[in-house]
């Protein structure tokens, strides 16, 4: 499980696996939490599939959907 606080201070709380790639990539399988999100992240709901690492942070595929998003 990880949170992922945003410029506003708004809390994403994620969990789930992440299995290392030999190439530095993860194959992916994280669940938003959407009972502990905060701000405009709660209710949020989503999966990511893949995370991909370079220096100083990730990419992360997947999708996610939020309270009144379109």
């Amino acid at each position: 499980m990880f949170y992922e606080t945003t410029a506003n201070g708004d809390m994403l709380v994620i969990a789930g696996t992440a299995i290392p790639q030999l190439d530095g990539s993860f194959v992916a399988h994280l669940e938003f939490l959407p009972d502990q999100c905060t701000g405009r992240f709660a209710g949020a709901t989503g999966v990511i599939d893949s995370v991909r690492a370079f220096p100083g942070g990730a990419v992360f595929e997947g999708t996610i959907t939020t309270v009144g998003g379109k």
